[in-house]
Formats: structure tokens, C-alpha cells, sequence
């Protein structure tokens, strides 16, 4: 009678598929709820790290299983197979978020102007749940993001303001960004005239008079002092004393002087594949015959932002210098 040996089933193994099919399910479960905006973003992470750690169990399973199937021919080489390949698929993403993590500075806030950060307009706010989020010293900030983001800087375009306001508009708008809230552009609309008390400019004898002020038409910063240009958003200068394109004047040696245009937008933009939402705020500054553009960007939760921030600020601002076929500077 013929001897037919029998071989071993391997249980690791089916507990291998098992955890690599559950985790693979409730990381893409996590996923979807997330982008239709049933979960929020930080109990979609939690869910997902949740299914990274299955995933690592099925993957020491699925070893065991291979093991036993080179050392005892037991039966399960396909279910450890099938539970490496979906753990895999779960820890793949998570891994390479987890290297940014770790190779990249713990930033959430990034901005082109380090000295002068551009002001939001309507402060962002979120359900930040367990995930942390620390404010850093604004020295700290500055010294990471000049050490991680260098050449993060902002542009300087020749031409009238509402002319670059024109190409930043069609693009946030192109890539389908939220306008939330303006300051200083409603002057620049087509067929709209400056407010008198914006764009009134006040001569030392006579008090208001200068009706016709346009923007392209702003007198050049004069100097401080101290010999450096006064910034209007500098303490002290005209351009922080309210939202306005043209703010009150002010006297400097008893010389009346009016500050540059000023306007800032505030955009809310989800992301198309991550679902993750970024609030961003662009500040343009006519000064002279040129426009400064500095941007912000920031992510709501977490102490990171994996470098979300700063390549989305660098994607606009190259696309930017295209849209307007100039050479830009940085500020």
C-alpha cells in the first residue's frame, strides 16, 4: 500500500491573510470616510495607525508561515503571500509618511516671509482631537524653516498690482482653492473706484485733495530715518494701521506721506488625493513699478505637515512666474 505522506497546515499562515485582509479593509474604510468627510482627519490617522500595526502582525505571521513551509512543507504558502502583499500595501504609505516625518522639520506653518509673516484674515480653526499642536517660538520656526526650506522666498514682479492680482485670482481659481476672505482688493475691480477715505492723499497745507489716486499710480516707499525702507506691515508703518489697500497717511518730518496698495486673500484648499486641508493667505505689495507676492500656507492639525506646505507654496509661485512671463526675484 502506497505511503502518502500528510502535510502540515500552517495556522500562521491563515492568520496572516486574515489581519492583511482586515487591515486592508479598514485602512481604505478610513480612507473613504475620510475624503467624503464623515471622518475627521485626525480619527482617519488614528484608524489608519491602527491598521499599520495589524498590518505588522500580519506580516511576522506571514514570515512564520514562510518559514514553516521551507522547513516542514506545510500547507499556507498562498494565504502568506496574500497577507504580506495587503500589509504591504498599508505599510507602504505609512512608511514613507513616517520618513518625512522624521527627515523633515516639525513645522505645520510655512511662509515666504520670515520677518513679516502675512496675517490671517479669519483664523483657522479645527477639531485638532488627540494630535497635538504646539506653537514654536517664532525664532525657532525661523531657524527650521531657513535650515529645511532655504530658497523658500517670495517674488517680485514687474507691473501694477492688479495685474499680478489678475493671474493669482485665475489660478486659485483653476486649482479649484476656496476664496474665504479678501482685504484691500475691491478697489481693484474692474469699473470700481477707491473709497475717498482710501485713496484721498493729504497735502501739507490743504488737508485732503488728491481724488484721482490709482494704485499703479503710488508714490514710491520713502525712506525711515535710519535709511531703510519703512515695510507696510512694519510697526509703525502706514501699512499696519488698518485692512485697507491705502491706509491713513503719515507724517515723517512733517511730510504727509501715503502708504503702498496692500491686499491679501484667503483661500481653503482640500487636497484631491490626501483629503488634507490647507489654509493658505497670498499678500501682494505694490511698490513703485513693481509687485512683492508673499504667501502662507499651513495645515490644521498635527506638529507636521510632512512638507505639504512648502511644496504647495513652491508649485504656485513657479507656476505664478510662467503665468506672468516675467523674471522673478526673490524679496
Amino acid at each position: 500500500m502506497p505511503y502518502h505522506p500528510v502535510r502540515p497546515v500552517s495556522k500562521t499562515a491563515s492568520w496572516s491573510r486574515r489581519f492583511g485582509i482586515f487591515a486592508f479593509t479598514l485602512a481604505i474604510t478610513a480612507f473613504l470616510f475620510h475624503r467624503a468627510e464623515i471622518l475627521t482627519e485626525a480619527n482617519a490617522i488614528a484608524v489608519i495607525l491602527l491598521a499599520a500595526v495589524l498590518s505588522l502582525i500580519a506580516v511576522i505571521w506571514s514570515m512564520i508561515g514562510f518559514g514553516m513551509l521551507w522547513l516542514n512543507g506545510a500547507k499556507g504558502g498562498k494565504a502568506a503571500f496574500l497577507g504580506l502583499l495587503l500589509a504591504a500595501l498599508v505599510l507602504a504609505p505609512v512608511g514613507y509618511a513616517a520618513s518625512r516625518l522624521v527627515l523633515l522639520p516639525p513645522i505645520r506653518d510655512v511662509t515666504t516671509d520670515l520677518a513679516a509673516p502675512p496675517a490671517w484674515l479669519v483664523e483657522p480653526l479645527a477639531d485638532r482631537s488627540w494630535l497635538p499642536s504646539p506653537v514654536l517660538h517664532p525664532t525657532e520656526q525661523r531657524a527650521l524653516q531657513t535650515q529645511f526650506y532655504g530658497r523658500l522666498s517670495g517674488r517680485r514682479y514687474d507691473g501694477a498690482i492688479d495685474r499680478v492680482l489678475e493671474a493669482v485670482t485665475a489660478m486659485a481659481e483653476d486649482r479649484q482653492w476656496q476664496l474665504i476672505e479678501t482685504s484691500g482688493a475691491k478697489f481693484l475691480a474692474p469699473g470700481q473706484e477707491p473709497p475717498p477715505e482710501d485713496a484721498s492723499a493729504i497735502s501739507a497745507d490743504e488737508g485732503p485733495a488728491d481724488e484721482g489716486l490709482s494704485p499703479d499710480a503710488a508714490p514710491e516707499p520713502e525712506e525711515a530715518r535710519g535709511g531703510e525702507a519703512l515695510s507696510p506691515l512694519a510697526p509703525g508703518a502706514a501699512g499696519a494701521a488698518g485692512p485697507g489697500p491705502l491706509t491713513d497717511p503719515v507724517l515723517e518730518d512733517g511730510v504727509p506721506r501715503i502708504s503702498q496698495p496692500v491686499v491679501r486673500l484667503q483661500f481653503v484648499w482640500r487636497s484631491p488625493l490626501l483629503g488634507v486641508t490647507h489654509d493658505i493667505l497670498i499678500r501682494l505689495e505694490e511698490e513703485a513699478e513693481t509687485t512683492f507676492v508673499d504667501m502662507r500656507a499651513a495645515t490644521r492639525i498635527g506638529r507636521h505637515d510632512l512638507g505639504l506646505n512648502a511644496r504647495l507654496i513652491q508649485d504656485f509661485l513657479g507656476q505664478l512666474d510662467v503665468a506672468l512671463l516675467g523674471i522673478a526675484g526673490s524679496r
